[in-house]
């Protein structure tokens, strides 16, 4: 077994969890899965792979992360979520990283993920971070929350496979209720004129950050259609802010 506790955040993931814990089973030491008003059976699955359930009522990903946390018998957390399945040589990877004195080192590692949209692979930059040391880290953030880490990091090799989507109507509610999060935070941040400003703006550089920075252009339609919903987030977070601002007014 490997010294790591597998967190996982989770609501309502009982079409989803199974494979990610299936690819964590027989070789993570200890798998924590922090639930929040669940109705379906993910609280059922979860415990069939022997993993701890903890309660705790919404606060945030970042809060809920942290407190998964919390709850770990281990130093070193493997932060992962219901919709992600661990490959093969990403196991590997990781085994041979805490094989290896020298991992003490460091304090976190990031890996490649490869998402999946339109029913393909996407063939695009995703550089996420997966394992930290828990003493030298904490998580930050309303939505696409960061972690604060001190220390140096180490990049594994091995993919991450991310199936995000359900399906077109499901990714769009997903993305509209992140810019509805994160819209409070940028309403306090900036004034009326500058939100304005970012609305016109921001989502061009988004989907040109995401087209061409990240070469969502390799993958025909399917990359048109994710570097779009980014631009389609960051249009959304700063529309919300602009009518929070305008309602406080």
């Amino acid at each position: 077994m490997v010294p790591l506790t597998a967190v996982i955040i989770a609501k309502n993931e009982a079409d989803r969890i199974t494979a990610c814990l299936q690819s964590l089973s027989g070789w993570v030491q200890d798998i924590v899965v922090v639930l929040n008003d669940c109705t379906d059976r993910t609280r059922a699955i979860a415990e069939s792979f022997h993993a701890r359930i903890v309660e705790h009522a919404w606060e945030g990903y970042a809060q809920q992360r942290n407190i998964g946390t919390q709850y770990a018998n281990t130093q070193w957390i493997f932060r992962i979520d219901a919709d992600e399945v661990v490959s093969p040589e990403l196991r590997t990877a990781i085994e041979a990283f805490f094989a290896n004195s020298n991992h003490t080192r460091y304090s976190a590692c990031y890996c490649y993920r490869i998402n999946r949209f339109l029913g393909q692979w996407l063939k695009m930059n995703d550089h996420q971070l997966i394992l930290f040391d828990k003493n030298h880290a904490h998580w930050e953030g309303v939505v696409h929350e960061r972690l604060c880490f001190s220390g140096p990091a180490q990049t594994l090799f091995g993919p991450l496979f991310h199936y995000t989507e359900r399906d077109v109507a499901h990714t769009l509610q997903k993305n509209i209720h992140y810019a509805q999060l994160k819209a409070t935070e940028l309403a306090q941040r900036y004034s009326q004129k500058r939100l304005a400003f970012n609305l016109l703006t921001y989502p061009w550089h988004a989907f040109i950050k995401s087209y061409f920075q990240q070469r969502c252009y390799r993958n025909g339609i399917a990359g048109f259609y994710v570097a779009s919903l980014s631009a389609i987030y960051v249009f959304f977070k700063y529309l919300f802010a602009i009518e929070l601002k305008h309602n406080h007014d």
